[in-house]
């Protein structure tokens, strides 16, 4: 939702979240939607504007509060925004929905109620964490974010299978679900991240040159108007070990040219090095393109010309760089060079594929932190309008396959493995896709397509339905086995 009465919300990040839900059955699918009922949702509804802050549009006074009122609200802690629109993550059997704040969001299935709301703080300590948390073979689930505390540290926790999520406050230690704490480089800025990479041992965490000021931020600046990219600035990377929480040598800096980057893919450990695959974008103009403003049908076009494509590439790290350094494995050949008298390694991006990329998935439950083969994602076509595909990307072989029909725009594909496969890619992708016949009729499906092949398998269509709405991204839960 992005218009409330007569406030209009300023940025593709900031509407009020909305979970859309497809249940497949053997003979048939059902669709439902649901504004997500977060306490935003509600303070919005009920004040008629937007007076909770989000990604791009600054919190307004609330009409419904005196002028005293106000004035506590200005100099206490401001309520963060528990509007989770970005992702689902599965934990403990049940759906949580989660955005870059430290809330989430436990959703019921069956109706898309709210059932529960999370403080990730009470928890694990966090003041902002990413929407892309990691979910390990045991269930551990993985994430990054920030403590606004001395020294703004970066903070990898983690929170084990079967963790009470209702014990928490006092009854809780939140410092037991806490791997690492790196400390920023800044005084009063902390790198901006959306997501990061996992391997069997390492989480890897991209300091890209995207800082938030978090003066501005506390001061109720939205997000974007705290944001500033520094074009000069290297982007560093920082492996941590998942369970010892030791920095990869922490003598040594691991950095590359600058970049931004919203999303990884896989990453995996091989020949002693971590390999990590992600969507490279040149700078962060991706985040000011996204202003609803610029989205707009007159100028959406234009708008696109103008951003360089997003493509896919793998940079790799090497894990003993005394004796790579030694046996000449930093070469000009070589994806790193590694000086032990300036103490960096520095880590050249290999392009695995041209074609545009973004929202990357992969055979996860399978493959993730492992050696893989194959990723999905929505393939970005320019030309006299902005068209979208799905693409299935050969990272060995460099080259990729495409799904693609005249006018339609598709979501994130959810990759389903086979149960009874025996590659990689034996599976099917689940797409929503709206698709543009004129300029008046429009219509919208659910495509299943063969992960293999990339060929149609399927297409859904829902009887008085013409559109879904904007969308980020997915998931899918199977309930066979399922007991009741």
């Amino acid at each position: 939702m992005y218009e409330v009465v007569n406030y209009t919300y300023n940025h593709l990040f900031d509407g009020l979240a909305m979970i859309q839900h497809f249940r497949i059955a053997p003979h048939e699918v059902k669709y439902q939607r649901k504004y997500l009922q977060s306490d935003t949702y509600q303070k919005v509804s009920t004040a008629k504007a937007p007076v909770v802050g989000e990604f791009g549009t600054a919190a307004i006074p609330d009409p419904c509060k005196n002028i005293f009122k106000r004035f506590l609200t200005f100099f206490s802690a401001r309520d963060m925004t528990d509007n989770t629109s970005v992702n689902i993550i599965p934990f403990n059997d049940k759906l949580y929905a989660a955005t870059e704040t430290k809330y989430w969001n436990q959703i019921d299935p069956e109706t898309l109620d709210r059932n529960e709301k999370l403080d990730l703080k009470e928890l694990t300590t966090v003041d902002m964490a990413t929407a892309h948390a990691h979910i390990d073979t045991d269930g551990t689930v993985y994430n990054v974010g920030h403590v606004f505390t001395k020294g703004l540290p970066t903070v990898v926790t983690r929170m084990p299978r079967q963790t009470d999520l209702q014990v928490v406050g006092s009854k809780l230690d939140a410092t037991e679900n806490v791997v690492a704490l790196v400390p920023s480089s800044f005084w009063t800025h902390v790198h901006y991240f959306h997501s990061f990479g996992m391997t069997k041992n390492y989480i890897i965490i991209i300091q890209q040159p995207l800082l938030m000021d978090i003066k501005r931020a506390a001061l109720g600046y939205s997000a974007t108007d705290a944001l500033k990219w520094h074009p000069d600035m290297k982007t560093r990377f920082r492996m941590i070990h998942k369970q010892t929480g030791e920095q990869l040598n922490k003598h040594m800096v691991y950095e590359a040219d600058g970049f931004f980057t919203f999303h990884t893919a896989n990453a995996y450990e091989e020949n002693d090095n971590i390999v990590m695959d992600l969507v490279w974008h040149k700078d962060a103009g991706i985040i000011d393109a996204f202003y609803l403003k610029n989205l707009s049908s007159e100028k959406v076009e234009e708008t696109f010309k103008k951003i360089d494509n997003s493509v896919l590439k793998r940079f790799v790290f090497p894990v003993n760089v005394s004796e790579k350094a030694k046996n000449g494995d930093s070469s000009s050949s070589a994806p790193f060079h590694i000086s032990l008298k300036d103490g960096k390694v520095y880590c050249k991006a290999e392009t695995i594929c041209d074609v545009g990329l973004e929202f990357p998935q992969w055979n996860y439950a399978g493959y993730n932190g492992r050696k893989y083969r194959y990723v999905y994602g929505v393939g970005l076509h320019k030309g006299n309008r902005m068209t979208t595909s799905v693409v299935k990307i050969n990272v060995d072989s460099k080259t990729y396959e495409e799904w693609s029909e005249a006018g339609c725009y598709v979501s994130e594909p959810v990759f389903i493995a086979d149960p009874k496969g025996t590659a990689e890619d034996h599976g099917v992708l689940l797409v929503a896709v709206n698709k543009i016949h004129t300029k008046d009729l429009r219509s919208c499906f659910l495509l299943v397509l063969d992960a293999t092949n990339m060929t149609s398998l399927a297409k859904v269509e829902f009887e008085g339905l013409d559109n879904f709405p904007r969308d980020f991204h997915g998931l899918f839960k199977s309930e066979i086995g399922k007991t009741k």
